[in-house]
């Protein structure tokens, strides 16, 4: 099968990143494993989420949960 001119395979792009190594104390990796599993996201993504709301700064939108009871959540704080 040929791909179109000008498409391109596999995931779309999530923004400017770049891989980056730690090490967790285990009742804080544990904890955001917890998170990603009741949010339906990789734990990476979770981690993400919590750095950013920890500097204040915007959480992008694949840090978000993927079930809508969690979104539904998020509107009735924002009201």
């Amino acid at each position: 099968m040929r791909k179109k001119p000008g498409t391109k395979r596999g995931p779309k792009p999530l923004g400017d990143r770049r891989p980056f190594s730690v090490v967790y104390e285990r009742e804080l990796l544990e904890a955001a494993e917890e998170l990603a599993e009741r949010d339906n996201l990789p734990v990476g993504r979770v981690i993400n989420r919590l750095l950013a709301e920890a500097l204040g700064k915007p959480v992008p939108p694949y840090c978000l949960p993927k079930h809508g009871q969690q979104q539904e959540l998020l509107v009735e704080q924002a009201s």
